[in-house]
């Protein structure tokens, strides 16, 4: 069974060592990619120092998150990968996580993508927005079985975020990679939708954990507008919805767009609202090609 370990990395000197490490020291043995977002710090001549074992892609620029996991992703499945696992270079796995996924993704192959329980780096509370994935109806079921200790090994879940993702070959080789419509953030969902169309389920593992070390970053004002804009590029490029969902989307977007302009008293959501409009026809051309099957990498990474 060969895994890969995916990792971006973009000026993240200070998370490395525990990153990299844990992989090194995974009870699986386990591939690590490294692609670099061309970094301004030292992380290139520091990967190639100390983690020797690392395959290293340099970029000259800043490829966006989900880009440059697709290189990642193409390399390991031609080099026999079974298994991918997205792992952010701000989060570090334990020893047996790898172990204890594959064991549960063998047994369940209809889940695309298994995420082990993400907490935060003190190690005392789940990360904030994966307690929010987990929350009901999103997985049901899953507080009462923990409480009651009748735990099962995989809950289907509605999204998670791509910090830390075990994906199977099957489910790459049938919708492809990250979408191009996507630079940074939402690219996760998108894919989850994907999957979802094609039958594939998105499922979260209680019997291990990671770590994501992001607990004290502060939401911006400028994130905030993103977001607005990120969260309607996600509904927009939804294949599951039906027409008139998508209209109704559609209108609860320009709203939202409305909104942020008044709340925030700046013309940015205007921008992005018009920058939205202009993705609209690679939207549809992207959600055709998943609906006929024909999604490859090297079409992501155009």
């Amino acid at each position: 069974m060969k895994l890969y370990v995916i990792i971006v990395t973009y000026n993240g000197r200070k998370w490395y060592d525990k990153c990299f490490g844990s992989v090194r020291n995974s009870s699986v043995p386990a591939q690590a990619i490294v692609i670099d977002n061309a970094s301004s710090d030292d992380t290139v001549s520091y990967i190639k120092e100390n983690y020797p074992e690392i395959h290293l892609v340099e970029s000259n620029k800043n490829l966006g998150f989900g880009k440059a996991n697709n290189i990642g992703i193409k390399y390991a499945l031609e080099h026999g990968a079974d298994y991918v696992y997205l792992l952010n270079q701000d989060a570090w796995v334990y020893p047996k996580t790898f172990e204890t996924l594959i064991k549960v993704s063998v047994k369940n192959p209809d889940y695309g993508i298994i995420s082990p329980m993400q907490i935060t780096a003190n190690e005392d509370k789940f990360d904030k927005k994966f307690s929010t994935c987990c929350s009901t109806p999103s997985c049901e079921n899953l507080i009462d079985d923990l409480y009651f200790n009748t735990v099962q090994e995989v809950y289907e879940i509605r999204n998670v975020m791509a910090a830390h993702w075990l994906i199977t070959k099957a489910s790459l080789l049938f919708i492809g990679g990250f979408s191009p419509v996507f630079f940074h953030y939402g690219e996760d969902y998108n894919l989850i939708d994907r999957m979802r169309y094609h039958g594939f389920k998105c499922g979260i593992c209680p019997l291990t954990t990671g770590v994501h070390d992001r607990e004290l970053r502060k939401t911006t004002k400028r994130k905030s507008m993103y977001m607005y804009y990120i969260d309607t590029l996600i509904r927009s490029s939804n294949i599951n919805m039906s027409g008139r969902a998508r209209m109704k989307s559609i209108f609860i977007s320009i709203i939202y767009f409305m909104i942020a302009v008044y709340r925030y008293r700046s013309i940015s959501p205007i921008i992005y609202f018009f920058k939205w409009l202009c993705l609209t026809p690679k939207i549809i051309k992207y959600n055709c090609k998943t609906k006929r099957k024909r999604i490859f990498f090297d079409t992501f990474e155009s």
